[in-house]
């Protein structure tokens, strides 16, 4: 038998019916029905033949996009074989189910992925939206041998015109994916494609999100009648995490008592698998001090309210407090006139430029931090007082 479909190479596949040579009809591609043997044999080629038009009729009606080697391997009994010819839209699932999957321990406490995978399932959302805009084809028709220069090239202007219309600089398409079929063994995938599009995916400079330590100050003496209640709360956890190493929102949310001892919080970053050991200032302390008796369960500040949260609950409640300790950030930095889009972020970037202007070991502040020099470096250090410098190279040049 064999597969053939134009544009495509044919593919021979043995059936193990026998007969007579003399009895070949080559041109019917039959035995000659002279016997009642010829004649079963005549029908069991025949239902081997529309057991395989069938599926190849299902396909086109689907849209398919199918080759010959599918087709010949369809009704192998070897799974191996079969997944091999999995979509890319299957293979984006399985990352990132298998993302999501992952468990990590942080300072005793279990914590899944379900974040990380966010990325592979906005990838997927992305290019559905694009092979329908650009092609009229559902990207689950999609294999890896679609996946062609030509494809990418389209998909970045169609991603790059979206994002400037968001204000944002738009996606790419993530070759991890294709990586991760390539050690899949999967068929057709070529990550040469690629290589003329290496200058579009290298990160842009990053722009530090710092600002200067009087900036800090500004903040630190707002006029907190402007505030309501609750949002004490939030400007002085963006202040912990200026004066605490710039400690992430999501980590202190978790903080507990135990991991205070003396001076110094010890803690696993859940972001990452780093520890942390952070010099807590006379500020840091006051603010531990002032919500000891508020918070609960043993924790720090008062975040989460009761025992026994399940671990999307707690996940939730660290989204909510992010996104109002940046209302109120808003609120602060517009009330004082300040040109700078202040997040939770922001904390962490002025605490590593401070620290480093000062003088202070890279590996010093890598170790209260959580990262290494070189992240540092590429996504954190900035100019922030740009005056002190100029007036410095005008003594200089």
């Amino acid at each position: 038998m064999v597969f053939y479909k134009t544009g495509y190479n044919r593919i021979p596949k043995v059936l193990y019916i026998t007969g007579p040579y003399s009895d070949w009809q080559k041109e019917k591609q039959c035995f000659i029905p002279n016997s009642a043997d010829n004649i079963s044999k005549n029908s069991l080629l025949q239902k081997e033949k529309l057991k395989y038009l069938k599926v190849a009729e299902k396909w086109e009606c689907a849209g398919k996009n199918w080759i010959p080697l599918e087709l010949a391997h369809y009704f192998d009994k070897q799974p191996a074989t079969l997944e091999k010819y999995t979509s890319v839209s299957e293979v984006i699932k399985q990352i990132e189910q298998e993302s999501a999957g992952r468990t990590r321990i942080r300072n005793g406490r279990e914590f899944n992925n379900e974040r990380n995978g966010r990325t592979f399932r906005y990838l997927h959302s992305s290019l559905e939206k694009f092979t329908l805009a650009k092609y009229r084809k559902p990207f689950t028709n999609y294999s890896f041998r679609d996946i062609t220069e030509k494809f990418i090239e389209d998909f970045i202007v169609h991603t790059k015109r979206e994002g400037a219309k968001n204000g944002n600089r738009g996606g790419l398409f993530n070759y991890k994916v294709v990586e991760y079929a390539q050690k899949k063994r999967l068929y057709n995938v070529n990550l040469d494609v690629f290589d003329r599009f290496k200058t579009y995916m290298k990160e842009s400079p990053v722009v530090t999100k710092a600002v200067s330590h009087e900036v800090i100050r500004q903040i630190e003496q707002v006029d907190r009648s402007i505030l309501r209640r609750c949002e004490h709360l939030y400007l002085d956890l963006f202040l912990f995490s200026y004066y605490a190493g710039g400690m992430s929102g999501i980590d202190i949310c978790y903080l507990r008592r135990d991991m205070v001892v003396g001076d110094t919080i010890r803690y696993e970053r859940i972001k990452t698998d780093k520890v942390c050991r952070v010099i807590l200032t006379e500020k840091a302390m006051a603010l531990i001090e002032k919500y000891r008796e508020l918070a609960s369960m043993d924790y720090l500040f008062p975040v989460f309210k009761w025992r026994n949260r399940s671990q999307r609950q707690m996940y939730d409640r660290v989204t909510y407090i992010n996104k109002k300790v940046s209302e109120t950030m808003q609120k602060v930095y517009a009330h004082l006139g300040i040109a700078h889009h202040i997040t939770w972020g922001t904390a962490r970037s002025s605490f590593i430029c401070k620290m480093l202007d000062e003088g202070y070991h890279i590996y010093q502040v890598a170790e209260m931090t959580g990262n290494s020099p070189m992240t540092i470096y590429k996504h954190y250090y900035g100019i922030t007082d740009r005056q002190s410098i100029r007036e410095g190279m005008e003594k200089l040049f």
